[in-house]
């Protein structure tokens, strides 16, 4: 159990130091990269909606990703993409 206490203390240390670099880059946290791309903020949104949704699983909760997929995969049946 120490070793998830370590892990579960160093992402949260890694979280803390991320927000403190977000916040340093001042408008350049939330302009795209480049025209048609994320942010910086939403890549990050994205990774950390992924982790969750992932923790979820794990756990044996509900998780969006996996009604997300049956959606895609009822859509893809109804349409005959996946033929």
């Amino acid at each position: 159990m120490a070793d998830i206490n370590a892990a579960l203390s160093a992402c949260k240390d890694a979280t803390d130091q991320l927000m403190v670099a977000g916040e340093r880059t001042a408008t350049a946290w939330t302009a795209p990269r480049a025209p048609g791309k994320w942010s910086p903020s939403q890549i990050v949104e994205h990774v950390a909606r992924s982790l969750e949704e992932s923790a979820n699983m794990a756990a044996g909760r509900p998780s969006n990703y996996v009604r997300f997929m049956e959606l895609r995969n009822r859509w893809e049946r109804s349409d005959g993409a996946s033929s």
